[in-house]
């Protein structure tokens, strides 16, 4: 993403291993597409989703970072979550040592993180704070969340 003046753009990407294939679970790509399918008929923004992202700001436009980390931050904070140290990037450190502690070789680690070189990979092993407190908050309060709109349908 780029900034001009006012305006916000799509822009390649300053190195090639930017480019990247991220692999999802079938559950996963089935409730992206059910995201951008419910938001597109419930026109949930003040102006149609010009740039065909499932998660266009309210505009209908490409999120700005601070709107993204506002976003996260009400996440990160929520009562149920109460990860208040967390940042967006700290989801960055999660998915690293998460896929270290799962065995998850560091070459295809770093490949995933756009890393060129595994020693910048290993930088992000965070041995302070355990980063799957903030990946397994959010995992508890989903399930709770889903669980809950279950309990409410019947």
């Amino acid at each position: 993403m780029v900034r001009e003046g006012r305006r916000v753009f799509l822009a390649p990407p300053k190195t090639d291993s930017s480019v990247r294939t991220i692999y999802i679970t079938p559950e996963t790509a089935a409730l992206l597409r059910r995201r951008r399918t419910e938001d597109e008929s419930q026109g949930g923004h003040e102006r149609p989703n010009t740039v065909g992202t499932v998660f266009p700001s309210t505009a209908g436009k490409l999120w700005e970072i601070r709107g993204a980390t506002r976003k996260m931050r009400a996440v990160f904070d929520h009562e149920d979550v109460n990860v208040p140290w967390a940042t967006t990037h700290t989801l960055r450190h999660t998915m690293i040592t998460d896929s270290s502690k799962a065995g998850v070789p560091l070459s295809e680690i770093s490949q995933k993180a756009g890393h060129r070189r595994a020693a910048t990979t290993l930088g992000y092993f965070d041995t302070k704070t355990p980063s799957t407190t903030v990946g397994a908050r959010l995992e508890e309060h989903r399930k709770a969340s889903r669980s809950s709109k279950f309990s409410e349908a019947k």
